[in-house]
């Protein structure tokens, strides 16, 4: 099954009403034979991932009367006892404090040099200058970078491509859409805005570059506010998706 291949740990969740011990156990689940029955083996694979968080001292409590950040933390641990080699996080650093962030970052380059795959999506403030300058570090030699983001599901082709015409022919703009006089993303960033991007404090994304040099930023004109809309909540994508059935 792919589940045993791949985890992923969404943004939003709803709260069981279970424990956390048997919450964590769930992600063994993908790896249970018929009748699905848990074995000593897993819960030995639950009962490590909870101790490698940090949690195991709260297995038989419930996870309402727990705080959000140790809920997020055996939410983690479900993902890890899952055992997949490919793990996908969004935003798992969130209710968590900044030592608890740091403790996760590490877990997750811990588990990356074990041969697993983890991509992470972050949009914690503290984390983008150093999101911007590893980007930019892995990109290499390019004369333009732009910052896309991954939830904007409707965002089509044609505006890409009218970006990066549109910096043909000013170079030297960063370039972004725009939507009854409201911009979004993605933006384009040249060349020249690389050492300021590579260079930003911490807690600052590309948008301290665009407020720095107002005089340099250019719009593209689009018609459809929806491409520009972030699918934050299921409630969000599923606005978005109704629209698009009724474009199609």
């Amino acid at each position: 099954p792919r589940a045993r291949n791949v985890a992923y740990l969404p943004q939003v969740r709803q709260l069981p009403e279970m424990t956390a011990g048997r919450m964590v156990l769930h992600g063994r689940f993908p790896w249970l034979g018929w009748p699905r029955r848990y074995r000593r083996e897993d819960m030995a694979i639950a009962r490590r991932a909870m101790e490698r968080l940090g949690i195991a001292d709260c297995a038989g409590r419930m996870l309402g009367e727990l705080s959000g950040g140790t809920r997020q933390k055996c939410w983690l641990a479900m993902a890890l006892a899952q055992e997949a080699q490919t793990l996908l996080l969004d935003e798992p650093t969130s209710y968590l404090d900044i030592g608890c962030q740091l403790e996760l970052m590490a877990l997750c380059r811990a588990l990356a040099a074990e041969g697993r795959a983890v991509a992470v999506v972050l949009h914690d403030l503290p984390h983008r200058s150093d999101t911007v300058r590893l980007g930019l570090e892995a990109v290499g030699e390019v004369e333009r970078c732009m910052f896309c983001p991954g939830d904007q599901p409707l965002l089509t082709r044609e505006t890409i491509e009218d970006l990066l015409l549109s910096a043909v022919r000013e170079p030297e703009a960063i370039w972004r859409p725009c939507c009854e006089d409201t911009p979004g993303s993605p933006v384009l960033f040249p060349r020249w805005t690389f050492p300021e991007l590579s260079a930003l404090p911490e807690g600052k994304g590309g948008g301290a570059v665009i407020r720095r040099h107002p005089e340099k930023c250019k719009m593209l004109n689009i018609s459809s506010p929806q491409e520009l809309q972030d699918a934050d909540t299921p409630e969000i994508l599923e606005q978005l998706r109704q629209y698009a059935l009724m474009q199609s």
